[in-house]
């Protein structure tokens, strides 16, 4: 996670997410159907609320709007061996771009729901979309604002060359590949 103290406006983050979206997540032929599928993650920088999180995977699921996808987040904690599973939505903001607005399935009011650990607004910045996928996500949070980027992959690991263009991308929108950090795969259970 990278922290920087000052003081963001309440829309840097917004800023910062369309400058560094170039991926489009078209609504129309499929919509964003073509991110559909599993994913897992395979690198991410750190975030405290996932440090115990392993066995990461992200499963995309068409919803009622075209501009939807459901999505089922299951982790095992690293420490107990505990399986966890989070449901929610991810909403297009705009056609213009693979801008998704994160929301946790919860009875919870909405101001309160938006608070939630994994709610928020993520950006797909690069995919092939058959193996690979980064993401980053910002928060200005008063005095502090935080990134994170996780890189997804269709399998657990990625060949030489996906990751050769996800650094080289990173490198291209000035994010710091040294950040990130392997995600424990190893012994994954199926549930």
């Amino acid at each position: 996670m990278k922290w920087r103290l000052g003081r963001p406006s309440v829309s840097s983050c917004w800023q910062e997410v369309e400058a560094r979206t170039t991926v489009r997540l078209e609504l129309l032929a499929g919509s964003v159907r073509v991110f559909e599928g599993k994913w897992y993650e395979v690198e991410r920088s750190f975030y405290l609320l996932e440090i115990a999180s392993s066995c990461t995977s992200l499963s995309f699921t068409g919803a009622k709007n075209p501009g939807q996808l459901k999505v089922t987040v299951k982790t095992v904690n690293r420490w107990t061996g505990g399986p966890s599973v989070s449901l929610g939505t991810a909403s297009l903001t705009s056609n213009r771009s693979a801008v998704l607005d994160y929301r946790v399935t919860t009875k919870l009011p909405t101001t309160v729901s938006r608070m939630l650990p994994g709610a928020g607004i993520y950006s797909v910045l690069h995919t092939d979309y058959d193996t690979f996928a980064v993401l980053w996500s910002c928060s200005d949070l008063a005095i502090m604002h935080a990134d994170l980027v996780w890189v997804l992959g269709r399998e657990r690991e990625l060949p030489v060359w996906a990751r050769a263009e996800v650094y080289n991308r990173l490198t291209e929108l000035n994010i710091d590949s040294d950040r990130l950090t392997l995600s424990r795969n190893k012994d994954c259970p199926t549930f």
